[in-house]
């Protein structure tokens, strides 16, 4: 059978796994986990707190994430994913391959410090994690 676009899902739960991936973000880029050790790797001056903080750059973010999100839940429903593990493990699996392999990839090509690709790719692996779970704990 072929694969169809499925939009009979539970769009509160969609936005709520986004909304808490965007913030698992937020938390992960602020001065409480990384914040500083990213800031002081991309070359940011430490008193120059406008150059993360634009609307528009925390809107993308947003709007991300719930991409994200959605296509997490397309894959759960297209692969039938019907427990948490099972989630967890198509979740880790898009990580790994859509993500984390182009991103290292990216930071072994360039000069970017692999700690920064490293900071770079822990909230994409939080938000994929609790993003699965939650669809799983709260289904269409």
């Amino acid at each position: 059978m072929p694969w169809q676009l499925n939009l009979n899902l539970n769009y509160v739960s969609l936005v709520s796994a986004g909304l808490i991936y965007y913030l698992l973000g937020v938390v992960t880029y602020s001065p409480l986990m990384l914040g500083r050790h990213w800031r002081r790797l991309e070359g940011y001056d430490p008193a120059d707190t406008t150059a993360t903080n634009k609307p528009l750059a925390l809107f993308v973010g947003m709007l991300g994430a719930q991409v994200n999100v959605f296509i997490l839940a397309q894959a759960l429903d297209f692969t039938q994913a019907d427990s948490v593990s099972a989630a967890l493990g198509v979740a880790l699996f898009l990580w790994v391959g859509f993500y984390a392999a182009g991103r290292l990839s990216e930071a072994g090509h360039s000069r970017e410090p692999l700690a920064l690709a490293l900071i770079h790719a822990l909230p994409t692996l939080l938000g994929n994690i609790v993003a699965a779970i939650v669809l799983m704990l709260w289904p269409a």
